[in-house]
């Protein structure tokens, strides 16, 4: 009884619209990072969009496991809102498309322990902007699904690698873009 009671809630969820926090481009994250007046907050928001880890994921972060050389940024995460156990770390190794500055570098050589969502959210705000942290976190992930999606086809393996999801299904229902247009079926 108790399933078909969960079931019954994730058919009526499925029909509800989706409120999550708003979409944006690379241009829109840029004009939001230059005119952020708070390092550490610039320096949360330019890393959750080289590499989309959630604040609270940041903040767990110590030097040992973030290390920026050059165009690179390599990342070991022992502990996130999905890794909570020694097997399920991970590490990555991705491109950082937003130059670095170096007024942030003493956030990468301390434990990062900058601001909290909060924090981030009343900043963005305070300047004017409508954005949450999580805005920037979808940015990451849709680049991601992006950069492997060929010919309408995405690797959803190589997506959760990058995200830190443990599930393709949850990449599929809570990023990607779905088509709203259906005049092309015949």
């Amino acid at each position: 009884m108790a399933l078909d009671i969960l079931r019954g809630l994730d058919r009526h969820a499925s029909r509800q619209s989706r409120d999550h926090a708003i979409d944006i481009d690379e241009t829109r994250a840029l004009v939001i990072l230059s005119s952020i007046q708070a390092p550490d907050v610039a320096f949360v928001i330019w890393l959750m969009c080289v590499c989309g880890a959630r604040v609270a994921d940041i903040a767990r972060l110590t030097p040992e496991q973030i290390q920026l050389r050059g165009p690179r940024l390599f990342i070991h995460f022992r502990e996130t809102k999905t890794v909570m156990r020694p097997i399920d770390q991970y590490s990555v190794e991705l491109d950082v498309w937003i130059p670095f500055k170096e007024e942030w570098r003493p956030y990468l050589e301390r434990r990062i322990v900058g601001p909290n969502c909060d924090r981030v959210n009343k900043v963005l705000h305070g300047a004017g902007y409508e954005e949450t942290t999580y805005s920037f976190r979808r940015l990451f992930v849709n680049r991601v699904i992006h950069r492997f999606t060929e010919g309408g086809v995405t690797d959803w393996l190589r997506v959760i690698e990058l995200t830190g999801h443990r599930k393709p299904a949850t990449a599929k229902g809570l990023y990607k873009q779905h088509l709203l247009d259906f005049s092309w079926i015949v």
